[in-house]
């Protein structure tokens, strides 16, 4: 499996947004950040699965 790095804001806001849903519930926090790993790795086997979009919200 290929390595994979986080801008180090996104990696805070994911922390971020991880204790959030924990604090909302007591487990909610893990769950996501478990569905956000698989989301990761789903990137790394598959990267040309998706397609890229534009910040004016167009596919390219």
């Amino acid at each position: 499996m290929r390595a994979v790095r986080f801008n180090a804001d996104a990696s805070e806001e994911l922390e971020a947004v991880v204790t959030y849903y924990e604090g909302r519930r007591p487990g909610l926090g893990a769950l996501f950040l478990a569905e956000a790993k698989k989301a990761r790795d789903q990137i790394i086997e598959q990267p040309y699965a998706g397609f890229q979009v534009s910040l004016d919200g167009s596919s390219q």
